[in-house]
């Protein structure tokens, strides 16, 4: 992980929502001198800080590891693996059901949308 991007993404979100270290501070919980060892790089960020801190931003924490979604997948599929481990098999049954169950609904949007675009005579 390249901490010192981390801290980048961190400041630009702080800077572009018009707040000082202090108040990004309050909003999460972080002491103002930790804030600014993470936003130069100087710090390693734990977990629980990076939740605090994209919380109080209101952005993701994909972003603010990443920098984007996308490029967030593989972290993503790894932190999935991971919460699967403590599961026996009824649970990652339940949890199969749910994920096809929601994929199902998320592929019915886009169909839906793809459609309604074409029968207004939308080209993509």
């Amino acid at each position: 992980m390249d901490y010192a991007e981390v801290g980048k993404r961190i400041a630009s979100c702080r800077v572009r929502q018009r707040l000082t270290q202090e108040d990004l501070s309050e909003l999460s919980g972080v002491s103002i001198p930790h804030i600014s060892n993470i936003e130069n790089g100087k710090t390693k960020i734990k977990v629980d800080t990076l939740v605090r801190l994209s919380n109080a931003l209101h952005v993701s924490t994909d972003y603010l590891l990443c920098g984007s979604v996308d490029a967030a997948q593989p972290i993503q599929d790894q932190e999935i693996a991971e919460l699967l481990k403590g599961c026996d098999a009824e649970e990652r049954s339940a949890v199969y059901q749910i994920v096809k169950s929601c994929v199902q609904v998320f592929q019915k949007k886009k169909t839906g949308a793809l459609n309604s675009h074409k029968s207004r005579g939308t080209q993509y």
